[in-house]
């Protein structure tokens, strides 16, 4: 019941307008993070509110900060009860619709729902036809912010303004959407003003797309990653796919942006082709691989294979992976094929119950060269070690909002396997005595080739009328260099204050102080936000 009524006070704000109200699960859950299967495609935006329940009782409300096609990352606005993996989540989404509807878009309405497979009672949500006058209609936010660190010789200090850009347009009765996501910053050190010609332009373009996908063919150009393939990376071009029932088959061509991923660079040429099936509730469910080549200045420099599994199970198993794997070699002054494995990751976890998640999962590496950067070099130099480990994880989830989550992974370095890990454990207490105060603490062991080191910390966090979350935390690691036996120790004190101004204003403040190996630096953070 009282899930019920919290959805209906979620719907109440959209009065007025028609709603829709989709589920999903809670796919994974970290410190600080909720992620779940609800993503773009089922009208989710940032800022969405998301309702966590287990059966039938509510257990949290979750504010959206992140979100793709498929899924979201979501923080905890206010918590009643412990997250775990396989909970219900919903969330109430405005269909809005213009009346009449012309018949050329009721046409694509319904082929879209029936690509999708859904009700051809149901409005359609993959293609939103807009309400008003209004030809295009573009949501988003754009946030102003500040950083800047002080050091004690000032030639180090460092002053960073810039502007986050998230937009998303859709044109009315057209399946045709526009993206832009974009960092645009300047990073000045000393006295030189952030300003001036002289600062460093660190500015990130990481979308600039136009789309047009009506449910079954998917045509997009400019920035692109494509959704179902990201392995691919970035492609400053085009792509073509079309939709056969679960099944996604597309092709991409264009340039390979360069490693600031601003300017276009002409001279890596790049083509991929790709294929995905998606299958289970929402879709949450995916399998993917695709083949791509770039080549500089009409010569081969890379070819790669690669792969990616999502698997999402209402038994409470959930896979990922991911892999890649390089099909050329060099050899003297060629590239010859020789597939070999540049990375891979595995993780599987299994709710045992409500209370009680355990994983394993393993990871392998080796440096990756493209041919235009050694192609000179002799081969004896380059390193192609395979660098592998295994992680064992447990997250324990009791009643009265206390959870511990533990991590071990041993490394397989040429030394003994062992000797080289990381082990992190977070203890988490929500809501203590029902004061909105959540506290976690943190102890970290590593140790590798170089150095040892453990640490530990604690964060203190507190929302104050619904309105205003403020935490402080403090953060300690004792180093040690292996090879001289010498000690450090860094400390970390810091707090954070985030004002939710109204509906679609934020104000984030940060500030942090470290102090170690004989330095100490000030760090403040500032951002003003507005979504619309």
């Amino acid at each position: 019941m009282k899930r019920y009524v919290l959805l209906l006070i979620l719907l109440a704000t959209c009065a007025g307008a028609q709603v829709k109200v989709v589920t999903g699960k809670v796919t994974y859950v970290v410190v600080g993070t909720i992620y779940t299967s609800l993503g773009r495609e089922n009208g989710l935006q940032d800022s969405s509110l998301v309702v966590v329940s287990s059966k039938g009782d509510t257990l949290a409300l979750l504010k959206v900060y992140a979100v793709s096609s498929h899924s979201s990352a979501c923080r905890i606005l206010s918590s009643r009860g412990t997250i775990s993996m396989g909970n219900d989540v919903s969330a109430s989404i405005e269909i809005v619709q213009k009346q009449p509807v012309a018949p050329d878009s009721v046409n694509r309405s319904v082929r879209t729902q029936t690509a999708g497979n859904e009700s051809l009672s149901q409005p359609a949500t993959r293609v939103r036809i807009q309400k008003g006058s209004n030809f295009v209609s573009v949501r988003g936010r754009v946030s102003a912010q500040f950083y800047t660190t002080r050091q004690d010789f000032s030639e180090l200090n460092t002053a960073q303004p810039g502007v986050v850009v998230s937009l998303r347009g859709n044109v009315r009765d057209l399946p045709l959407k526009f993206e832009l996501y974009g960092n645009f910053r300047t990073l000045a050190y000393g006295r030189i003003s952030p300003f001036s010609k002289h600062a460093t332009n660190q500015s990130r373009l990481y979308r600039l797309s136009l789309e047009y996908d009506d449910g079954v063919n998917d045509v997009s150009v400019g920035r692109i990653i494509p959704a179902i393939a990201p392995s691919v990376g970035y492609i400053d071009g085009a792509m073509l796919s079309r939709q056969f029932g679960g099944v996604q088959i597309g092709s991409a061509i264009g340039f390979q942006p360069g490693y600031s991923l601003w300017d276009m660079d002409t001279e890596f040429r790049k083509f991929a082709v790709f294929a995905g099936y998606r299958w289970g509730q929402q879709q949450n469910s995916m399998i993917s691989s695709a083949y791509s080549r770039t080549y500089y200045q009409n010569h081969l420099d890379r070819e790669l294979a690669t792969a990616q599994v999502n698997v999402f199970s209402s038994g409470g198993f959930f896979l990922y992976a991911n892999s890649e794997i390089d099909l050329r070699t060099k050899s003297g002054s060629e590239l010859r094929f020789r597939p070999s494995l540049t990375s891979l990751y595995v993780n599987l976890n299994y709710r045992l119950t409500d209370y009680l998640t355990v994983g394993v999962g393993g990871d392998a590496s080796r440096p990756f060269y493209t041919y235009s950067l050694i192609q000179n070099i002799p081969d004896g130099l380059l390193d192609f070690r395979l660098r592998s480990g295994v992680n064992f994880n447990i997250s324990l989830a009791l009643p009265g909002g206390l959870m511990l989550y533990e991590t071990f992974s041993p490394r397989n370095p040429d030394a003994s396997f062992g000797r080289e890990y990381s082990n992190v454990a977070t203890l988490s207490v929500v809501n203590i005595f029902s004061s909105g105060l959540n506290i976690r603490t943190n102890m970290n062991l590593n140790s590798n080739e170089y150095t040892t080191a453990q640490g530990y910390g604690v964060n203190l966090q507190k929302n104050f009328w619904s309105v205003v979350d403020a935490g402080i935390r403090y953060q300690q690691y004792d180093y040690t260099v292996r090879q001289i036996s010498q000690a450090y120790v860094n400390r970390t004190l810091g707090g954070d204050i985030l004002v939710s101004l109204t509906s679609a204003l934020t104000l984030t403040v940060s500030y942090e102080r470290l102090q170690g190996g004989g330095i100490t630096s000030r760090s403040l953070f500032a951002e003003f936000g507005v979504r619309f």
